[in-house]
């Protein structure tokens, strides 16, 4: 069923006019095919806050502030949020969600007046937390801006810019992305099936499978990976253990440890430093968070199903 409503609201997000625009909504992306080629239909400012990066929305004309959450499947609200919007809830239909800190539900809220960097967002269920999320001590955060709505476009995300550009049209095999001039590396990745960007890291000569995650301020990796990875369980156990707070509902006890090298493309890491979890990572070995994305510009192709990674300048 998540699935399905994933699918369902991509296609109205290609189909939907947005207020203000001529000619529609992007489409392509996820929609009807149009003409090949791509546009920058978007710039959306980024703050910086904490390392997690925030957007501006407006629900119901009032404005929001939302972390840009990659690793989020929806759009969620706190609770909070919720009643200051006057949004009505539904407790009989209810969505679960797994994140750091566990499983919880949420029940949904219906956003009929949504609007993201001018765009018109079509009406659709969003779910309401019961509870708030992590304390930002600069920033009133209301909720997560997830891949339901970011996954209707090719994202180029400029970290060290503080910007994001939405790319509208239609990707076919010969159409150019990025539009860079600076070099860039080509990574392939895997769009899950609930619309989140994976793609390949080596660790200690181990390959794994890592979700590319803005909402996470630090790179997590689980147990069972660590240990392939090269770690012992000696040196898992003699490891200084921490409590952090995620999405779920408890707190998530890490252990932070140094791996000898971790690879992302062509980059090589040495003695790099992650955290250690077995807490909401799911099916996935990884989550490559702000520690590395934040000092990068990226482009997300969720219809190409590639990364690209402009390189850094060399120091």
């Amino acid at each position: 069923m998540r699935t399905a409503l994933v699918l369902a609201l991509l296609t109205l997000l290609a189909a939907c006019a947005p207020s203000g625009r001529p000619g529609g909504f992007p489409g392509g992306l996820a929609g009807t095919p149009r003409s090949c080629g791509i546009r920058p239909y978007a710039e959306v400012p980024l703050t910086l806050s904490q390392n997690t990066p925030l957007v501006q929305a407006r629900i119901n004309g009032n404005p929001v502030t939302l972390l840009l959450d990659t690793g989020a499947e929806r759009v969620l609200l706190t609770q909070e949020a919720v009643h200051r919007l006057g949004l009505v809830v539904d407790p009989a239909r209810t969505f679960t969600e797994q994140g750091a800190g566990g499983a919880f539900s949420s029940a949904a809220a219906q956003v009929r007046d949504f609007e993201f960097a001018g765009l018109a967002i079509p009406d659709h269920p969003v779910a309401a937390l019961p509870y708030r999320l992590p304390a930002n001590a600069t920033e009133r955060v209301d909720g997560l801006l997830g891949v339901t709505v970011l996954g209707a476009f090719d994202i180029d995300m400029d970290m060290p810019g503080r910007k994001m550009t939405l790319y509208g049209g239609t990707v076919c095999g010969d159409t150019a992305i990025p539009p860079w001039r600076e070099a860039y590396i080509t990574a392939p990745a895997e769009v899950s099936p609930r619309g989140r960007m994976h793609m390949q890291v080596r660790i200690g000569g181990h390959t794994l499978m890592a979700l590319l995650d803005t909402g996470a301020t630090a790179s997590v990796i689980t147990t069972r990976a660590a240990l392939a990875s090269g770690a012992t369980a000696e040196q898992l156990a003699a490891a200084p253990v921490a409590v952090m707070r995620g999405v779920g509902p408890q707190p998530v006890p890490v252990r932070q440890l140094s791996f000898s090298e971790v690879q992302i493309g062509p980059e090589r890491f040495a003695h790099a430093r992650l955290l250690v979890t077995d807490s909401g990572l799911g099916p996935v070995d990884m989550i490559v968070g702000m520690d590395y994305l934040g000092g990068r510009r990226l482009w997300f192709s969720f219809a190409r199903r590639q990364v690209f990674i402009m390189v850094p300048p060399r120091r």
